[in-house]
């Protein structure tokens, strides 16, 4: 009998250190494979981000020729006030030239009849300047110049916000300044609609201003694209608020879609448009962007009548850069 118990007892120690062992193993294949896991993770997330980046550069390739007439439009007047301004200060100059030549006149009597005619032609000068209203269609030409170069230093400044690379950069803004935003870089592209703007007051939000550009810039293109040739293409752009969300309403009166093309809008690569006029990836993308912003986007369509899509952002939203980029 205590031959039989002390075989037992061996055959027991001898199989807890065979489950040590396998236990040991276990372990390290399971760092291993974890290990494995947060590196593909890892690679998921950059390449999410890398997608990000390339459908926002694709929508920028796109609308390239119209940033180019936007800042276009500006530059020539500007040009144009500048070289008015150019040819008006040449009377100015003449006006220089007739008093500095009065003070290199010797005062004596020989000279009375120099002084005299240069006196002259100073009044004479001096008149048509006045006549002219020259100093006020300066100041104008000044004011309008420099109205053009604000307009082309914002059309910069939001492109460049739009393509930064920093997209989780949160700040707490009113949503209004990115649609302002968006609109302009969109202009050119929206530019044969009638585009109304309704701002109901908001709270401020947490969001990636530069995200939320590119969903909306998103939209209004595809809004535009949507309208095709109608004479009366209509961009209705909302805003509004309850208790626990800021929303953003853009609609349309476009042909509308489809139950079918309504349930798949959201699909990656998914596109009704003709090859080479879209990545498919924009609404997917869109809907990535806001569903990391803790918030969401709805669409509701209607064939031959229009579409509209609702952007929700929460007020009371824990959102962070690292959370954002997560």
């Amino acid at each position: 009998v205590n031959g039989s118990i002390n075989d037992l007892l061996n055959r027991i120690q001898s199989n807890e250190g065979k489950l040590a062992n396998i236990n040991q193993q276990l372990e390290i294949k399971v760092e291993e494979r974890t290990a494995e896991l947060q590196d593909t993770l890892k690679e998921l997330k950059n390449s999410q981000l890398q997608l990000i980046r390339s459908e926002k550069m694709a929508t920028l390739g796109q609308m390239v020729a119209g940033v180019a007439h936007e800042v276009n439009t500006p530059l020539s007047y500007v040009q144009n006030n500048l070289e008015i301004i150019g040819q008006l200060t040449e009377q100015y100059e003449e006006l220089i030239e007739l008093v500095q030549g009065l003070k290199g006149i010797k005062s004596d009597a020989a000279s009375d009849g120099k002084i005299d005619k240069l006196l002259a032609d100073i009044v004479r000068a001096s008149d048509e300047i006045q006549e002219d209203d020259l100093s006020a269609e300066l100041k104008e030409l000044i004011k309008d110049s420099l109205f053009g170069v604000e307009q082309i230093t914002e059309m910069v400044l939001n492109l460049r916000n739009f393509a930064r690379l920093d997209e989780s950069k949160v700040k707490t803004i009113d949503v209004r300044e990115c649609i302002e935003a968006s609109l302009k870089i969109a202009s050119n592209s929206i530019r044969h609609q009638e585009i109304i703007t309704d701002f109901a007051p908001t709270p401020e939000v947490k969001c990636s201003p530069s995200q939320i550009n590119q969903v909306l810039v998103n939209l209004l293109n595809n809004a535009s694209q949507a309208m095709g040739e109608k004479p009366d293409g209509k961009i209705e752009v909302r805003t509004r608020a309850d208790d626990s969300n800021v929303y953003i309403d853009v609609i349309d009166n476009g042909k509308g879609m489809s139950p079918d093309v309504l349930g798949q809008i959201f699909e990656p690569f998914f596109t009704t448009k003709a090859a080479g006029e879209g990545t498919g990836l924009g609404m997917a993308i869109s809907q990535q962007i806001m569903e990391q912003h803790n918030g969401d986007i709805k669409a509701v369509s209607t064939e031959g009548v229009g579409s509209t899509f609702t952007l929700t952002l929460p007020i009371n939203n824990d959102l962070t850069e690292k959370s954002l980029a997560a």
